[in-house]
């Protein structure tokens, strides 16, 4: 799944939108079947280490729908996977950022700022917003909203 969004970001990279557009649904399909059966296995026994599982299978979920442009989608997968397990800041900022994509900017704004100074893939949540940003705006996302929210976050 992150290896096909890895490619379509090569891809664009490359100036290939196409074969990035083609990789991203590939990742969507993957995630939308791994949420599928971390949700069935959940359901089956409901186990810390399951309901674990699922809420990370519905956070790639998010994701991939982010980066899809399925934003009610990823808002709704994102809810999933933080109902399950509401600790992981990478989740809350796919969230934020559905949220702000979709012009719901004041409930994108308090979960920026709820998550400031949290930890996220290794370093502060505010950078790994702004590479995030970064990559969205690669795919076409830009608007006056993440660059205020760039500024919120001090940068």
């Amino acid at each position: 799944m992150f290896g096909s969004q890895t490619l379509a970001f090569a891809r664009l990279g490359l100036g290939d939108s196409k074969g990035a557009a083609e990789a991203l649904g590939k990742s969507l399909e993957a995630a939308t079947a791994a949420a599928n059966l971390a949700k069935g296995s959940m359901e089956k026994k409901r186990t810390s280490e399951a309901v674990r599982r699922a809420a990370a299978a519905y956070g790639n979920l998010a994701r991939a729908e982010l980066l899809n442009r399925q934003l009610p989608e990823s808002i709704r997968a994102s809810q999933t996977a933080l109902q399950l397990d509401n600790q992981p800041a990478s989740i809350h900022a796919n969230l934020a950022h559905a949220y702000l994509l979709s012009n719901q900017a004041d409930q994108a704004k308090a979960l920026y700022l709820a998550h400031r100074g949290d930890e996220m893939y290794g370093g502060p949540f505010e950078m790994a917003v702004l590479d995030d940003f970064a990559q969205l705006r690669k795919l076409g996302f830009d608007g006056p909203g993440m660059a205020e929210i760039e500024k919120l976050l001090g940068h």
